[in-house]
């Protein structure tokens, strides 16, 4: 035999939970700290995972959207039944409490006011319904702020984290793509998402932002302007064909030290003829490495990209990233 609670016959009496209504303080308070609690949770397992900045964001917009949609549901459903003769939850305490969880501190009071009133009227319904525009206007906003992010680069090693060996470490970030504009010479090019730049007095330097790997696009270099005789030599006159493979022999010296497999080619890379220089050997700073460059000469300028891949590196081949920036250039 059910037994019956002196709120259930007051219910049967009077017709709803709302004309019996005591706000439980105790169970409302507990509410809120759970909520609380759960957040923190989150936060905290997120943080001794590992987890990256991206990710922390991720799953705290994913909370923030189903405690929306939850918020919602509970006010257009549960809650607006305690008005009612039928109401799916009987009890004060257990009312006080999902109040509390759900409402989050400042709604949770707003709504056992209103039930302290027993006057509902639409209170419930509206207030479910902007709970849920709430919803969908966040929604709306994600959308709108990924479709028009606009990536802010690593400039400094204030942007990223250090080692405990005093080296630095790249941040969690994936860099969308974005075309690059040289201001001199008004050449551009598409930068594939997963590089940070750098700006050089030599040009601009793409780091791989797993640090395996280096892009430059050196600064264009005026071949004409550098000419002695350049009166008598019209700027248009100074293009790829007015240079051979012989002429690049010994480049990689301009990159690398103790090169012995230096070769040079001449390649189509996109819409351009490029002579091509590849080989390995070291940096200045002692590092092994893999370097190709590649140089288009065109009205006078010489545009030349260098990558270099550390030998080292297990990590995934940079190189195609590489290929279709200067794919994509435009002189």
């Amino acid at each position: 035999m059910t037994r019956t609670t002196s709120e259930d016959a007051a219910i049967i009496n009077r017709g709803s939970l709302s004309s019996v209504w005591k706000t439980e303080s105790g169970y409302a308070t507990l509410g809120i700290f759970a909520n609380i609690a759960i957040v923190l949770a989150v936060t905290v397992s997120v943080y001794l995972s590992g987890g990256s900045s991206t990710i922390g964001s991720k799953v705290f917009s994913g909370t923030c959207a189903a405690s929306f949609i939850v918020a919602g549901l509970y006010l257009l459903t549960i809650y607006r039944s305690y008005y009612s003769s039928k109401p799916i939850v009987r009890s004060c305490k257990i009312a006080s409490f999902l109040n509390g969880f759900l409402g989050a501190g400042l709604f949770g009071l707003l709504w056992n006011r209103l039930l302290t009133k027993s006057k509902s009227g639409d209170s419930a319904g509206v207030l479910g319904a902007i709970a849920l525009l709430l919803w969908a206007a966040y929604i709306v906003f994600n959308i709108y702020t990924i479709t028009n992010y606009q990536p802010k680069p690593i400039t400094s090693p204030t942007d990223s984290r250090l080692y405990s060996d005093g080296g630095y470490q790249r941040m969690d970030i994936v860099y969308a793509g974005y075309t690059y504009t040289d201001d001199d010479t008004g050449a551009t090019f598409d930068v594939p998402s997963g590089w940070v730049k750098d700006e050089q007095s030599r040009g601009v330097v793409f780091t791989s932002t797993d640090d395996t790997a280096e892009a430059l696009f050196l600064k264009p270099h005026d071949i004409w302007s550098s000419l002695d005789n350049k009166d008598s030599i019209s700027r248009d006159a100074i293009n790829q064909e007015a240079f051979v493979e012989d002429d690049f022999i010994g480049f990689s010296s301009n990159f690398i030290a103790d090169c012995k497999d230096e070769k040079v080619s001449s390649e189509t890379i996109g819409s351009y003829d490029y002579f091509v220089v590849t080989g390995s050997g070291y940096t200045k700073g002692g590092t092994k490495v893999q370097m190709e460059s590649c140089t288009h000469i065109e009205n006078g300028y010489a545009y030349q990209w260098v990558f270099f891949k550390y030998a080292d590196s297990s990590s995934q081949d940079r190189s195609s990233d590489y290929i279709a920036m200067i794919e994509s250039a435009k002189y």
